[in-house]
């Protein structure tokens, strides 16, 4: 976020003044404090001197908490030119400017867990590009379940046509569960079925899942109304969930 920057301002002989000044007023401890706690030259506490006030009185040029001079405004204090908050002077207002510029540090919190999802014998962090790739048939070369790192396109798993000695009919899995994927999606899964078997070449996150060709991934401990209503040949029928036949152990899908 950005913060108030060092204003810089003329006539020296006067922002000496405001710095003598300063140094009987300020309090180091409340820097970034709104209102003024010291006095002008000239006006009490409420007052004003020529070229404005603070909160708390101020004198030609003003001083406040902070202090400025002439052409300055300390956090809190006015000057020809400018205000601190609380007071004014010719030229407008400035909200907890200083002689000095400040500097407020950040930090992030802790990262969120890695998205676990099952992948045969093993587990896999699904963050970024890594993913599951699952070998129902056992076309390819093993492990069946394995963990891969990569665009889909290039991760060595062999998710198109295969059979006949040709590997393919792999999964990539990137999600198993509703909760792996941010509100307004779903764990989707695109369903290719073939003479030689069906087989899910994609399990990701998408905003839409449309039946027959995708299939909507469930938690089996949720209510069946969790998943959609399809329409079929028999006209619209509510999905429920229930254990895949082609995906790992632990993988439920929602079917007519």
């Amino acid at each position: 976020m950005k913060r108030a920057s060092l204003r810089s301002f003329g006539l020296a002989s006067l922002f000496v003044l405001g710095t003598a000044m300063a140094a009987c007023g300020t309090d180091t401890t409340g820097l970034f404090a709104s209102g003024g706690q010291a006095t002008g030259a000239s006006g009490g506490a409420g007052g004003a001197g020529q070229g404005g006030a603070g909160n708390g009185g101020a004198g030609q040029g003003g001083v406040g908490n902070g202090g400025s001079g002439q052409g300055g405004a300390g956090n809190g204090g006015s000057g020809q030119g400018g205000a601190g908050n609380g007071g004014s002077g010719q030229g407008g207002a400035g909200n907890a400017s200083s002689s000095s510029s400040s500097v407020q540090s950040s930090s992030s919190g802790p990262m969120p867990p890695a998205v676990m999802v099952a992948c045969g014998d093993v587990s896999c962090a699904v963050q970024g590009q890594s993913a599951c790739c699952w070998d129902e048939y056992d076309f390819n070369d093993p492990p069946q379940g394995e963990c891969v790192s990569g665009p889909d396109d290039n991760d060595n798993c062999s998710t198109d046509f295969g059979g006949n000695g040709q590997p393919g009919f792999e999964s990539r899995i990137e999600c198993q569960l509703p909760e792996h994927c941010p509100a307004g999606t779903v764990c989707c899964g695109d369903l290719m079925q073939t003479q030689n078997g069906n087989w899910y070449p994609l399990l990701r996150c998408a905003a839409t899942c449309t039946y027959p060709e995708q299939r909507v991934v469930c938690d089996p401990q949720a209510p069946d109304t969790d998943c959609p209503v399809v329409q079929t040949g028999q006209g619209q029928v509510q999905t429920t969930c229930q254990p895949s036949t082609i995906l790992p152990d632990g993988y439920s899908i929602c079917r007519p």
